[in-house]
């Protein structure tokens, strides 16, 4: 027979008192013989710490290492899915470009927001430019050209649902969307592609893609998929994306093993 006494207990055939935490009481069936064993509160909650910590070390590990489901290319092409609704948010004329601010929705849920700019007056066809640049820049990129050209360009601000200001840890609770963010980059830039192309004035015949700073590691994988694509413009003055992004981020991934981790 087991006992376990988890506060003062008074045993009368032994005419012995017990003060204990986590005691074992043994009787045996053939005497009376008694065997205790004692547990000291440290002990246990020593115990229970470190397997909270294994917990926590593991669902920390899982997060952050296990990878988001690698995309192919029926995946971009499946979450891109069919142009559902535009919505102009802002339309305005500068200088000779006529500026249109939209939000595109897909069919799958996917949204993007967009700028397109193209010139004042148009009597011909023109070249289609979608120029991704860097993620501070976003949609704005095209307004970034000092010149007018004759082309109908059009730049997103990337998909990402996250916190938009984030240091150190932060970038831990935003890995996901993050993540996220770059694999549905693609879809969204087919996406636009396709809004572009009804426009009247789009060409189908030289249909451009351009990627700077950020852009320049993305803007490839939409132009392989779809055929329509006549050229892509790769502007980077680096080669490894890894260490780019390690020394952006570097001074704002603190302590070390946050950086390392991300």
């Amino acid at each position: 027979m087991l006992f376990v006494f988890d506060k003062l207990t008074t045993n009368k055939a032994f005419n012995t008192t017990y003060i204990c935490c986590s005691c074992a009481a043994v009787f045996s069936k053939n005497g009376y013989t008694i065997q205790m064993r004692s547990v000291s509160i440290f002990s246990i909650l020593t115990r229970w710490l470190v397997i909270l910590l294994l917990i926590v070390i593991l669902a920390l590990s899982g997060y952050v290492y296990l990878p988001v489901l690698t995309f192919n290319e029926n995946d971009y092409l499946a979450r891109k899915g069919s142009l559902q609704k535009v919505n102009i948010t802002r339309h305005w004329q500068q200088n000779r470009s006529l500026y249109t601010e939209a939000k595109l929705l897909s069919t799958t849920g996917l949204s993007v927001e967009i700028l397109v700019r193209k010139p004042v007056k148009i009597n011909e066809t023109l070249p289609v430019v979608i120029l991704l640049g860097g993620t501070g820049t976003g949609r704005n990129a095209c307004g970034l050209i000092t010149i007018t050209p004759r082309v109908i360009c059009a730049s997103i601000n990337y998909p990402y649902q996250g916190q938009q200001k984030i240091r150190g840890i932060d970038y831990l609770y935003n890995l996901r969307d993050i993540q996220q963010a770059v694999q549905h980059t693609p879809s969204v830039v087919l996406l636009l592609l396709d809004y572009l192309l009804n426009d009247s004035h789009a060409g189908n015949k030289q249909i451009e893609m351009i990627g700077v700073s950020f852009g320049a590691y993305l803007v490839s994988i939409p132009a392989v998929l779809d055929k329509r694509v006549t050229r892509v413009w790769i502007v980077q003055g680096s080669a490894e994306p890894i260490k780019v992004i390690r020394h952006n981020y570097t001074s704002d991934l603190k302590p070390g093993f946050v950086s390392k981790m991300v």
